[in-house]
């Protein structure tokens, strides 16, 4: 084998020469994992012994044990790291003898036939298309004893485990039912949903683990081959699985799990069933898949969900996935293809009907909105944190950054209804004031700013009547402009502006700029504005916009601006002849222009390098001699050879 000559597989043959050889033996040897892969018949007929294929899930599943008693430092690593690694390599291997084993389609008796080649391989049964495909339950049960598990179920056991499951046993478990799922999906698919669907569910217990939410998400959105002809049980086991995933969002602590666990576990579930309602159009039966998150009830307590602290962050992101869900259907239709809002910038007006559960129960919740914004940093947060330039301040809390993600959302819905009740709610003057009670927050002024200024070039009138009227933006921007005297609390003396000026100056722009006939109204009808554009804000944009340099160091100049010279330097002879063919083709537009055209220093540079040029001249030999005139420039009427011995020269 190609691959041999990396690694000694001498060893390894050695090793399976014993009479009884050991797992740790084995999986210590560099070469077990490629041979694996290359269908090595015997080693793969060793690994799948009983006892030596529990071994290996042993090492996938379990902890070892009184391992630091261990007085062998090199073996406790290979114990905890390189063998448990090996293993779930061995054991996610695309290898269709292993792959049968494991889920029990084939015996330990039939595999040490086909490694005694009793058996012809065009009678093993390796679950492709060509060899007559998947075993039915009749062949399974022939060739097998049903009433022994197959090491598949000893394998999902590892769901059994009390939480919190090891992150990296996790990891190796998901690896290896996902490439199982892939590569028998029918097999897989009838143990999961229909045979052990309890190990299934054990799945929504542990989704504080990243490499668990991974896979289930991964197993919710295939189908596997066996539920085609009975899809409806395949379905409902979906919507039982989705129904949990909304009690671990919703729900209080059912499996007691200290703060941080139940944290990841609701973010998780978040993530799945944000990625269910993003994929829903191209997974099996979708539609019906997101109708219990849909439901009105589940919908309140979504809503509802993002004034508890401890639930607005993963709640958030399902309520943005939820607006482009609505922002890009058409009822008309089945399909359509989801919006990302986050990245809208163009007025977009949201197909959704006014009585629909959603809409209703997001503007019920704008005045709590508004007050959940308003709230003191202090009855928050009462721990303080020290600013980047000295000082200290309550913090704005991540959460109520992610509800103010979720208020630009439904900003950008463009709902008529629902501009109406924003704009007759406090959350204009709200926005405005945030800017004031939190100067040094940049990640809050971004996204204030961003609400404010898509209201001015894109919203309807009546949130632009409530920035300017409920909000007082025009003297708000006049009055932030002239606090330029902040004092630094710290041991930096000195005064400086406030922290979101260059925020206000884009707000600013964006207000004088803007063609709208109700702003310019605005406008024009307020003096102080008038005086603060011609004086301040013209003066601010000329100091931003002056130019550091009379020209632009960037411009390109093409060769054939250049003065017709040899350049000082070897370059190519392709190089060369461009310049020439430039220069020639300049001379054929220019004939009128002769040499005193040109700017002094090209001029000047000319005639320097012409002196040094006439000196080495008298010293060269005679080709070289040939292929320069006495004003030591390349001739014009120079063949091909002279052009190569110049150029070489």
């Amino acid at each position: 084998m190609y691959f041999s000559a990396f690694y000694n597989s001498d060893d390894l043959a050695k090793l399976l020469e014993q009479v009884d050889p050991k797992l740790e033996d084995l999986l210590d040897q560099d070469s077990i994992i490629t041979e694996t892969k290359f269908n090595n018949t015997k080693l793969i007929t060793f690994l799948c012994k009983p006892h030596i294929f529990d071994a290996l899930i042993a090492y996938v599943t379990e902890i070892p044990q009184n391992i630091d008693f261990d007085p062998n430092e090199s073996h406790r690593d290979l114990k905890m790291n390189k063998f448990p690694y090996v293993a779930s390599t061995i054991l996610s291997t695309d290898n269709d003898l292993i792959v049968q084993y494991f889920l029990g389609l084939i015996s330990g008796s039939k595999l040490m036939d086909i490694e005694s080649e009793t058996i012809p391989d065009d009678e093993v049964n390796y679950g492709d298309e060509e060899d007559g495909g998947p075993l039915t339950d009749q062949e399974e049960n022939t060739e097998m004893n049903t009433e022994v598990p197959p090491p598949f179920v000893k394998f999902l056991k590892f769901l059994d485990s009390k939480p919190p499951l090891n992150a990296t046993l996790a990891g190796y478990f998901a690896k290896i039912l996902k490439q199982l799922y892939s590569s028998r999906p029918d097999v897989t698919g009838k143990f999961l949903f229909k045979e052990y669907f309890n190990y299934l569910e054990s799945m929504t217990f542990h989704l504080y683990s990243d490499s668990i939410q991974e896979l289930l998400t991964f197993i919710l959105k295939c189908e596997p081959s066996h539920f085609k002809e009975s899809n409806e049980a395949y379905t409902d086991s979906r919507i039982t699985i989705v129904k949990r995933l909304i009690n671990n969002l919703l729900c209080e602590n059912e499996n007691n799990l200290d703060s941080s666990l139940l944290m990841d576990l609701r973010a998780n579930s978040s993530l799945c069933l944000v990625s269910l309602l993003f994929s829903c159009t191209s997974i099996p039966d979708g539609s019906k898949l997101i109708q219990p998150i849909l439901a009105p009830e589940t919908i309140k307590k979504i809503v509802q969900g993002i004034f508890d602290p401890s639930l607005v962050g993963p709640i958030s992101y399902l309520i943005n996935q939820i607006c482009e869900y609505y922002a890009e259907r058409d009822p008309s239709k089945d399909q359509f293809e989801p919006l990302e809002l986050a990245s809208l910038k163009e007025p977009h007006k949201v197909h959704i009907p006014d009585d629909e559960p959603f809409l209703l129960e997001i503007i019920d919740s704008i005045d709590n909105i508004a007050k959940m914004l308003n709230i003191d940093n202090k009855e928050l947060n009462p721990t303080q944190i020290s600013l980047q330039f000295g000082g200290t301040s309550y913090p704005f809390g991540q959460g109520r950054i992610q509800l103010l993600e979720v208020l630009f959302t439904l900003v950008k819905f463009q709902n008529k209804k629902l501009e109406k009740r924003i704009s007759e709610s406090e959350l204009p003057s709200v926005l405005l004031s945030l800017l004031v009670r939190n100067p040094w927050n940049n990640i809050l002024h971004n996204i204030v700013i961003k609400i404010i200024k898509f209201i001015i070039e894109n919203s309807s009138g009546a949130l632009k009547n409530a920035l300017f009227k409920q909000g007082k933006i025009l003297d708000f921007i006049i009055d932030s402009v002239q606090q330029t005297d902040v004092q630094f609390a710290s041991k930096y003396k000195g005064t400086t502006s406030i922290g979101y000026l260059s925020h206000i100056i884009v707000l600013a722009n964006a207000l004088n700029d803007s063609q709208d006939s109700l702003i310019r109204q605005y406008c024009l009808g307020h003096p102080r504005w008038q005086e603060f554009k011609q004086n301040y804000l013209y003066s601010f944009n000329q100091k931003i916009n002056t130019k550091l340099t009379e020209e632009d160091p960037h411009i390109f100049v093409p060769l054939r601006e250049f003065p017709r010279t040899k350049l000082p330097f070897d370059i190519s002879e392709e190089i060369q002849e461009q310049i020439e063919t430039d220069e020639e083709e300049k001379i054929e537009d220019d004939n009128d222009s002769g040499e005193e055209d040109q700017a002094p220093y090209l001029s000047d540079l000319k005639k320097e390098y012409s002196n040094s040029s006439r000196g080495s001249n008298s010293n060269s030999n005679s080709n070289s001699n040939s292929n320069s005139n006495s004003n030591g420039y390349p001739s014009d009427g120079m063949d091909q050879e002279n052009k190569e011995n110049s150029s070489h020269e």
